[in-house]
């Protein structure tokens, strides 16, 4: 078994889904005090990012939803660049900029007001992600179980 945010093409594998990535676009509460918060998304690329990864990926190349479903796309970037989704999340609760992390990584200093939100009625696009095995084993009571262990835990985050 093995795991992805994309749907197999080949045939030999049956999927389910285990979570969703919802990503939130937070900054500090003091990096944010004396500065101009962003209205939409095309006012973020001026933004000074903390970005994850050296290349363009879906922490880079934003692409929304609101609440009306309408969609935008922008591309953003930064001086401060990480290969690990926790030193983005603890540079932003830094104050060293802005950062897109994945809400369950936020959530308790979204609550307790360390970190803010930005563009709060956009919501970046979610990934689904699935749990592949093997057709041969399409009711094993260990798969079902193991991807309902998984659920349940990332449910609790």
């Amino acid at each position: 078994m093995s795991g992805s945010s994309k749907k197999p093409t080949n045939e030999p594998y049956l999927s389910k889904e285990v979570c969703r990535d919802d990503t939130v676009i937070c900054v500090g509460r003091d990096y944010i005090q004396n500065r101009e918060r962003p209205r939409i998304p095309e006012d973020l690329p001026a933004m000074d990012f903390i970005t994850f990864g050296q290349t363009s990926n879906r922490y880079t190349k934003l692409e929304f939803e609101n609440e009306e479903h309408s969609a935008a796309a922008v591309t953003v970037h930064g001086r401060l660049s990480f290969s690990s989704m926790k030193s983005v999340y603890e540079a932003v609760l830094n104050n060293l900029g802005v950062g897109c992390v994945p809400r369950y990584l936020a959530k308790q200093d979204l609550e307790n007001g360390s970190l803010v939100e930005l563009l709060p009625t956009f919501r970046i696009r979610p990934v689904n992600f699935h749990a592949f095995y093997t057709q041969r084993r399409k009711d094993n009571i260990l798969v079902s179980k193991f991807i309902e262990f998984v659920k349940t835990g990332v449910a609790a985050i």
